[in-house]
This record gives structure tokens, C-alpha cells and sequence, in this order.
């Protein structure tokens, strides 16, 4: 049965191979826990969260209306009157009482003249907390936080002084072009001032001015501005299925993921015809986003790659299969092991690539939640402890009967499918890995030792020679049944007991002084068992 509704939790749990697959280098809000999954082994195995990027004090490509100050003086009625007060005047309940710091209030034109709408639109968005205010960026919409920089600018302009300002405009510099929402944005009252001014000059000079910055401020915030709003329009989607070319796809619910610079995401449903083919109406189309589109099939989530805007003149392909359970189709090409010393024993993190050789993929029946179920799975080594996998916890499974990791996507024909896990080998000496193997290996075999104090006995795999530096390295080419197992033992390098050495050191060191010094006293004082030297006598 289809589900229509796959929730957001489904979507987001298969959302990580999605981004392996396609190699995209955008992070997305829906994936940021995921990305590490497509990375190499190098790095701690604990730690999966990336470092969110720094704020980008200038997101206007992600305006899809004008900013608009009357809806952005509701917000700040809602959200900013406890401390800014009710006309922004910095007299809010919190700072009469002293629980804030006192700020500047925006009707003082004056103070606060040398701040540009995008240098606002920073500070509403990343706070300062060292006065106490809170970022809103993940409360408020860019929307929102620009509706409120237009009010903030609002209020500082009376409707006497833009009204002065618009008849100083037209009057002085009827023919000269206004200018634009974009341009202005950068820009503080000051800096426009300064802008203006050639323009005016032996018309209208110095704080004369000021109302045309007031006038030329609004009047950007309402008329359109070229290249500062989202366009909209719409995108195509052609569903495959591989499996079965002729199959009717009409009647299955997509869902497409537009995704900004700042992470946010909007989603939008469409449904396919017959031949496959989907249209998305109104979506935002600009540089800054990237594309993805999910579908059910089979109760198995399928996305497409990413795509972006410069993309779209042809159909975003989406493709899907037929299931099958059946693990002898399934080939282990590549697997390698990353080994690190720690207090406790060994930790692994093991890295294991799979390839379908049918044209199905590869699922099993066993529900892990709506739309997620079990697929490839890896036994461990027994005795091993599981740790939370480089990827997303979501992602994979522990089981500790049977011990193993299991994957919860589904291994697809023709793409590089692999798992990456991590466990702990507990031990103080040596420890034996043996590993079984629940389908075919066909492989290099790679262990990669760091730092190098770890050393590898097998019958299996071999010392990389040339290989030095602050590693060691180990490789074997395998061809292993199912059934058949991986074997390892892990041991410390042995260090040489010198005890001896620095003792016959020292008794020679020893000779060698005791001999000197007998030779510096004979040849200052004289032997004692020397004959005394016969001299002439005086007459």
C-alpha cells in the first residue's frame, strides 16, 4: 500500500545516502546530521554533529515579497515591546525594571543613523547576547526578521519629514534614478546621505537631506526592486521505475524540498500522471537553492539527486524500483577498517561498501517505522561494544542478539551503497577479530592503523610496504563465501627492553673515567712508583 502522507521523521532518516549519492557540498537543514556519513573514516567516531556555517549578514536573495513594516510591526508588538517598548523606544518593561541592560531607542535618528538595514537584520538574527537579546533566526522567517528591520526603519521617520522628503526629490531630482531595494540594504543612513549628496549639490545640502533619505528609505521597501526577490515558477519531475519500464505511475504523491543558503525549506506536493511526469507550480527559483524530490513506492522512501536552479531545463529524473529480500545479490566490494588505540581497548570504525547485482532493491520486510525498514546488516566481531556510527544514528540499528549493525535504506541497483559503523574492541593486550560474513566479499580488505602503535598478524592481509608516516597500513584482495569470516589479531608493538644496554653503558663509561683519571694524576703529580731521577752535584 501507498502512503500519501510519509511523515517529516521518514523523510529525514533516508535523506543521508540521498546527499552520498549525488556528492552535493550544500548543507541542508534536513541533512546536517547526516553529511558525515559521506566523509572518509579519518576523524572521532563520537562526534556526528557538523559545525553550523557562519551567518551570512545578507540573505536578500531569499526575499520572496517586499519587506513590509505594518506585518513587521505586529511581530515586534509580539516579540520586542518587553524590552524595546511599545514605539521602540528603548522604555520596555524589562529595562524600566533594570532585568536588561539599557539600549539604544530606533526613534533617535541621530544614534543609530550609522547602522544599515542588513547590519540590523544581523543583530535581530544572531542577538547579543551580552545584552541579553536572543537570536531569532530560528524563531522568526527571513521574511519576518526583514518585515521587522522595515518597521525598526519605520520608526524613525516621521510622515511630515518623508513627505518633505518625496517634495525635495521630485522638485531637485526629478530625472535622477531612485535607488533600489538591493542597493540600499547595505547601506546606513549616513552612507546614503553621502550617496546622494553629489546629486543635490548647490540644490539641497547638508541635514536639509535628511528627509530625502527618510522618503528614498520607505519608498525601497515598496516598490519592486530587479534581482532582489525569489522568481517563482515551475519545475518538472519524470519518475522511472527501472525495474519495471512499463509500469503505470500515475496517482504517486512527490514531494519536492527547495532548500536556501540559510537552510530553510519549503515543501511542495504534486502528484504524477500516468507516463510519470509531475509539474510543481510556484516554486522559488534562485541561485541560492537547491532541489530534491521524494517518493513512496512500495512503502520505500526513493529520492531524486539534487538539482539546482541553472538545472531545470530539463525534468528532474526520479528514479525508483521493485523490491526484492534476497541476500545472495548483494556483494561486499570494499571494506576497510580504521583502528585507534584508546584507554579502554581498540575503537573501529569500519567502513563497508555493498553492490546489488540485481534490478531490485534490496529491502526486507522487518518495519523499523513508517516507510523504514531493515536492509543490509553487518555482524560485529564478538566481544565488540556498539557505538553511536560517524553517520546518523538514525540511519543504523545495534543489535546485541545477534550482535550487529543494521542499515534501514535500501541498497539500490547500479549505486554505491555503504555502511559505516563504529565499535569498541574492549582489551588491555591483544584481541582477535572475527568477523562473519552474511554475504559474498569480493575485495581489498584494508585496515588502517593510526597512530602506529598497533601492529596486524594475518593470514589474510599484509603490510603495505612503502608505506610510512603516522600510520601503518594493511591490505588484502579477498574472495570470501558466505559464511566465511575476516580474521585479524591486534596486538601492541612490542617495546624493546634496553635495561642491559644502558648497564654495560654505564660500567663502560665508568672504566673509561677511572682510566683518565689515573693518566691526569700521573702526568700532574708524578707516578708514586716512579725511580726519583739522579741529578750532578755542586762543588
Amino acid at each position: 500500500m501507498l502512503l500519501n502522507q510519509p511523515d517529516r521523521r521518514s523523510y529525514r532518516r533516508a535523506l543521508g545516502p540521498a546527499v552520498c549519492r549525488t556528492g552535493s557540498l550544500l548543507p541542508l537543514l534536513l541533512i546536517g546530521m547526516l553529511l558525515a556519513a559521506c566523509t572518509d573514516l579519518a576523524g572521532e567516531p563520537r562526534i556526528i554533529a557538523t559545525v553550523p556555517p557562519p551567518f551570512t549578514p545578507a540573505p536578500t536573495a531569499q526575499l520572496s515579497r517586499l519587506p513590509d513594516a505594518t506585518v513587521g510591526a505586529a511581530t515586534f508588538a509580539q516579540q520586542c515591546i518587553s524590552c524595546h517598548g511599545t514605539g521602540g523606544a528603548a522604555n520596555g518593561e524589562l529595562v524600566l525594571s533594570g532585568s536588561v541592560p539599557q539600549m539604544v531607542a530606533f526613534t533617535e535618528a541621530s544614534l543609530i543613523r550609522d547602522r544599515s538595514p542588513e547590519g540590523w537584520f544581523e543583530v535581530i538574527s544572531r542577538g547579543r547576547l551580552e545584552k541579553l537579546m536572543p537570536p531569532w533566526e530560528g524563531v522568526l522567517s527571513v521574511q519576518e526578521r526583514w518585515n521587522v528591520v522595515a518597521h525598526i526603519f519605520s520608526l524613525r521617520y516621521s510622515s511630515d519629514e518623508i513627505r518633505q522628503g518625496e517634495s525635495l526629490w521630485t522638485e531637485h531630482c526629478a530625472s535622477c534614478q531612485p535607488p533600489t531595494l538591493k542597493t540600499l540594504l547595505p547601506l546606513s543612513d549616513q552612507a546614503l546621505l553621502d550617496t546622494i549628496s553629489p546629486w543635490f549639490e548647490g540644490k539641497v545640502e547638508g541635514d536639509a537631506l535628511w528627509p530625502v533619505v527618510a522618503y528614498l528609505r520607505t519608498q525601497s521597501f515598496t516598490t519592486p526592486s530587479e534581482g532582489i526577490l525569489a522568481a517563482y515558477g515551475p519545475i518538472q519531475i519524470q519518475v522511472n521505475n527501472n525495474t519495471r519500464p512499463e509500469m503505470l505511475l500515475a496517482g504517486l504523491p512527490l514531494t519536492l524540498f527547495a532548500v536556501n543558503e540559510r537552510f530553510e525549506v519549503q515543501e511542495l506536493q504534486a502528484v504524477t500522471d500516468a507516463a510519470g511526469s509531475a509539474r510543481f507550480e510556484a516554486v522559488p527559483l534562485d541561485s541560492t537553492y537547491t532541489y530534491l524530490v521524494g517518493v513512496v513506492h512500495q512503502e520505500r522512501l526513493f529520492f531524486s539527486d539534487f538539482a539546482r536552479a541553472e538545472n531545470l531545463d530539463e525534468p528532474i529524473p526520479l528514479t525508483i524500483y521493485d523490491l526484492m529480500d534476497d541476500p545472495t545479490q548483494l556483494t561486499i566490494t570494499e571494506m576497510v577498517y580504521q583502528l585507534t588505540p584508546v584507554e579502554s581497548g581498540v575503537e573501529v570504525v569500519q567502513s563497508v561498501t555493498f553492490r546489488n547485482d540485481s534490478d531490485r532493491a534490496y529491502s526486507t520486510s522487518e518495519a523499523v517505522a513508517e516507510n523504514v525498514f531493515t536492509s543490509a546488516r553487518l555482524p560485529l566481531p564478538l566481544g565488540a561494544v556498539g557505538l553511536q556510527p560517524p553517520g546518523d544514528s538514525e540511519r543504523y540499528i545495534f543489535s546485541e542478539s545477534p550482535l550487529m549493525f543494521v542499515d534501514t535504506v535500501p541498497v539500490l541497483p547500479g549505486n554505491t551503497h555503504t555502511m559505516q559503523i563504529a565499535y569498541l574492541l574492549p582489551t588491555s593486550d591483544s584481541v582477535m577479530v572475527d568477523q562473519p560474513l552474511e554475504y559474498a566479499l569480493d575485495a581489498q580488505v584494508q585496515v588502517v592503523i593510526h597512530p602506529t602503535t598497533l601492529q596486524i598478524e594475518s593470514a589474510q592481509i599484509n603490510p603495505v610496504d612503502g608505506e610510512a608516516g603516522l600510520s601503518t597500513r594493511y591490505s588484502g584482495q579477498l574472495r570470501l563465501p558466505v559464511g566465511d569470516r575476516i580474521q585479524f589479531e591486534i596486538s601492541p608493538i612490542p617495546v624493546e627492553d634496553n635495561r642491559w644496554l644502558f648497564i654495560a653503558l654505564g660500567i663502560g663509561v665508568g672504566i673509561i673515567a677511572l682510566v683518565s683519571g689515573i693518566y691526569l694524576v700521573n702526568r700532574v703529580v708524578g707516578s708514586p712508583f716512579a725511580k726519583p731521577t739522579t741529578g750532578s752535584q755542586s762543588t
